[in-house]
């Protein structure tokens, strides 16, 4: 569509207006709009001759995609939440023509609560894609750049041009009853000294249900290290565990010879007062220490560059990786594991 002109269209659907810039293509999620027009014929192959050229105009237009979402998968009293990986740049959702959220960042979550503006049939979801950033290069005022989408897009030495428009990583409908653990997160820490480990452990948990409980449990290959129950309250506002007797975490090659991984995992699994399971939630957690330290004679004020791992020194060593596409929402994971 030209910039904003999709806004003054009523209806339940965008994708039969003739108002369009162009007509409605399929479009497969993940995926970038530059390769559902590819496909459908619409642009040239940028990979050929100066044929970029001719794609440019695409992130100068807004970009809908639009779905319909199956009647089955609305249930009335649950919530409804459309949850983002990757969504490349910026723009707006909507449900029905109304509109139930912004966002902008390619490389965060979007979370979006569809509840309120479900009908009990025919639902049309869309995703409104704004104009990208007009200059993100490599070169030129780089101390500048605030807008959190890959600059590479914007040609480099080994691409063209290809700014990027849509869906680059999964994308999913969620319906919960509200009895769940969100924003779940652990952090671990390790003394080597003592040999001990600790770990902190938050969640958002329901406020609006009386007796709920939180079963926390830290164990490696069946054998726990720790479990214990707490109100549910408890998670959310935090909870420690100290003094674990843990077997320290190493990277590759460094540590122990022949030493198996050591990654634990931490289970959190919400329960009712008697005792029925509402969710779980699993990480896999490693427990160590790293620290920086100063280069030998190295001058007052200079950066830290020596890596310590649970007290050990280690030779930081590793690879430039070089996106496989300039449109890698369409790249597959097959695509990486065959250069990997």
């Amino acid at each position: 569509w030209v910039p904003y002109t999709s806004f003054f269209e009523q209806g339940p659907a965008l994708s039969g207006s003739s108002n369009a810039d162009t007509a409605a293509v399929p479009a497969r999620v993940p995926g970038s709009v530059q390769q559902s027009l590819l496909e459908a014929g619409v642009i040239p192959n940028w990979n050929v001759g100066m044929n970029s050229r001719l794609c440019e105009w695409v992130e100068n237009r807004h970009w809908v995609l639009e779905a319909r979402i199956p009647d089955e998968w609305v249930e009335s009293g649950k919530q409804t939440r459309l949850n983002c990986l990757g969504l490349d740049y910026s723009g707006w959702v909507y449900v029905n023509d109304r509109l139930a959220g912004e966002f902008r960042g390619t490389h965060i979550p979007h979370v979006f609560d569809l509840s309120c503006h479900l009908r009990p049939g025919s639902n049309t979801l869309s995703i409104i894609f704004d104009c990208p950033p007009r200059w993100l290069g490599v070169s030129g005022f780089t101390s500048r750049i605030r807008d959190w989408k890959p600059r590479f897009n914007y040609t480099w030495d080994w691409t063209v041009r290809l700014v990027q428009t849509g869906v680059w990583d999964s994308i999913a409908l969620e319906v919960s009853d509200g009895l769940e653990l969100c924003d779940v997160r652990c952090t671990t820490a390790f003394d080597p000294a003592a040999g001990l480990g600790k770990i902190r452990l938050k969640a958002r948990v329901p406020s609006s249900r009386t007796g709920l409980r939180a079963a926390v449990t830290l164990e490696k290959e069946g054998r726990v290290i720790r479990r214990a129950e707490y109100p549910a309250g408890r998670i959310a506002n935090g909870l420690t565990w100290s003094g674990l007797h843990v077997e320290p975490w190493w990277p590759n090659l460094s540590g122990p010879p022949n030493a198996a991984p050591a990654l634990y995992t931490l289970r959190v699994v919400l329960l009712t007062a008697e005792g029925a399971v509402e969710d779980q939630v699993e990480r896999r957690v490693g427990f160590r220490q790293i620290a920086w330290s100063p280069c030998e004679k190295a001058p007052e004020g200079a950066d830290f560059w020596l890596c310590s791992v649970n007290g050990t020194p280690i030779f930081l060593r590793g690879v430039n990786w070089t996106p496989i596409r300039p449109n890698f929402a369409d790249v597959t994971d097959a695509d990486y594991r065959l250069r990997i």
